[in-house]
This record gives C-alpha cells, sequence and structure tokens, in this order.
C-alpha cells in the first residue's frame, strides 16, 4: 500500500483522547526497552525477546526486524494490517507507534532518541507525563556516555582515517584547559566538528565530548559513527577550517595557542 494512500487514510482517524493516549505509554516503553537491549547487544539479541511479547502486532513487526526485512518493506506491511483492520482511537494509536518504533530499532537508533520521537504522538501536554511514566532519565543512562563511547571506539577503530595521512591537524588540542576547548566549540560548525573528529585521535575526541552537553556528545558520537562515504580531503578540510577559526579566535585574545 502506496504510503500517501496510507497518510491519507489515516488522516481522518487521528483523533485520540488524552485516556487513549495514556493507555499507549507501555506499547512505547516496551518498544524503547526492547531499543536498549537491541543496542547494546545487537538486532539477533532481541529474538528471545520476541515469545513472550503479548501483543501480535508488535510480534510480528519485530520478527520481521530480527529476520532482516527492510525497513520500508516492515512499514508498508504493517501499514496494510492497519488498513483492512480498519483500526481507530487507542488500537490505532498503539499500531502507529509500534511501526515507527520498530522501524528505529530495526534502524538502530539511539533508544533516548527514539524514546523523544515516540514522545511525539503524545503531544505536549503529556509529555512531562509520558517522561516520568517511562523513566527518560533511566534511559538516557542506559545508553549513557561510556556505553556509547565504548561502542563507538570498538566499531570506529577500522574506519578511521590514518592519522600519519595528515588528519591529525587538531592535535593542538591536547594543550587548551577546558575553557579553551569550549571556546573553540561555541565557534565553529558542528558538522565541521563531526567531520574533524573522524579523522582525529581518541584523546582529542574525547576531549570534545567532555566539553559538550551530553545530549549534544550522544548526537555528536551518532553522527561520525554513523557518517559514510566521507572522504580524507573533506576531514582535512574540516580540520583546517577550524584551525583557521582557531586563529582568528588567538588574534582576537579569546584564546591562547601554545607553540612548541
Amino acid at each position: 500500500m502506496e504510503s500517501i494512500v496510507f497518510a491519507v487514510w489515516v488522516s481522518g482517524r487521528l483523533e485520540f483522547s488524552a485516556e487513549e493516549k495514556r493507555e499507549c505509554f507501555e506499547t512505547a516503553k516496551k518498544l524503547v526497552e526492547i531499543a536498549v537491549k537491541a543496542r547494546k547487544n545487537g538486532l539477533l539479541s532481541i529474538d528471545s525477546e520476541i515469545p513472550a511479547v503479548p501483543d501480535l502486532f508488535m510480534k510480528d513487526a519485530l520478527q520481521m526486524a530480527v529476520d532482516g526485512e527492510p525497513p520500508e518493506r516492515i512499514r508498508e506491511t504493517m501499514q496494510n494490517w492497519i488498513m483492512f483492520g480498519d483500526y481507530r482511537g487507542r488500537r490505532l494509536l498503539k499500531r502507529l507507534i509500534i511501526i515507527e518504533g520498530v522501524i528505529m530499532i530495526a534502524n538502530g537508533y539511539n533508544p533516548a532518541q527514539m524514546s523523544y520521537t515516540l514522545a511525539s504522538f503524545f503531544g505536549e501536554d503529556l509529555l512531562h507525563e509520558y517522561n516520568n511514566y517511562i523513566d527518560s532519565q533511566k534511559i538516557q543512562e542506559s545508553v549513557g556516555l561510556p556505553f556509547l563511547m565504548e561502542d563507538f571506539w570498538y566499531n570506529i577503530k577500522d574506519k578511521q582515517f590514518n592519522h600519519e595521512a595528515g588528519t591529525n591537524l587538531l592535535e593542538i588540542l591536547r594543550t587548551f584547559d577546558n575553557i579553551a576547548v569550549q571556546a573553540v566549540i561555541r565557534h565553529v560548525d558542528m558538522y565541521d566538528l563531526m567531520l574533524a573528529a573522524k579523522g582525529s585521535s581518541e584523546y582529542v575526541v574525547n576531549k570534545i565530548l567532555n566539553n559538550l552537553s551530553t545530549r549534544t556528545a550522544h548526537d555528536l558520537v551518532e553522527s561520525i559513527y554513523n557518517a559514510k562515504n566521507i572522504r580524507l580531503a573533506d576531514v582535512i578540510a574540516a580540520q583546517t577550517r577550524i584551525l583557521t577559526k582557531m586563529k582568528e579566535m588567538e588574534e582576537h585574545g579569546e584564546i591562547v595557542i601554545k607553540k612548541d
């Protein structure tokens, strides 16, 4: 079933009471919990959880994900189930949440980001209540930086550029204190920072991350880890732009670059 057809079909049924939304909190919570396990142990690790899932719709969608079905195939199949089941109210909302949640699990989303996305189904009026119900803080801690960085460095080592090939231009940050690093971060483009970090040493990347907010640090790690088709020239160009900005800051007395 074409997505536009489904969107039109759903648009005439998007009326949910606050109580119907609250009844779907548990569905979102279950999906986020499964996402945490998939994130830590891999998608196949949730296979043992599927038989215990009481909701048949969620069970079928998760099984498709574990079986390696493409996300769009999962979406199309589950949307067909919804349309021909003619669901409304809580039953419809619950299934819409399941589709989005399973697609994000299949795509390897950070559970904290996934939880934030699922919150949009409940609206601003219920956001605080939803966050308390699923314990957003606990979810954030379960995929906190120590775990993300361990996973990141384990998986990224063979994807990093050779530092001897000219990508270690940001090693100068080793000599900066935290205040100077924070000043640099405020003046540079975050995409440039991601590209630059892609080719930097573990020490420099950690120094950058330690001077970011938790959420921004998570986002940067995600961006570095998922970035594909990046050329060595792109990394060096980004590092060069940051160095240029640092020299401008030094000229204005904002930072001091120590000379060897």
